[in-house]
């Protein structure tokens, strides 16, 4: 584990590793993917986020 991982499992009740792949195309709800604007707007479950933040 890196060190961002462990200050943030010290922080945290959870904490995840995801891979860096489609992860501002991919809704975090459902997992609908999306590629379109500069704001991300699930169609699947209306979940709606600025795309690169």
């Amino acid at each position: 584990m890196g060190s961002l991982t462990n200050l943030l499992s010290y922080k945290l009740a959870a904490c995840i590793e995801v891979e860096e792949h489609y992860t501002s195309q991919t809704c975090p709800v459902c997992g609908e993917r999306s590629k379109q604007g500069r704001t991300y707007r699930c169609r699947r479950c209306g979940y709606v986020a600025p795309r690169d933040v």
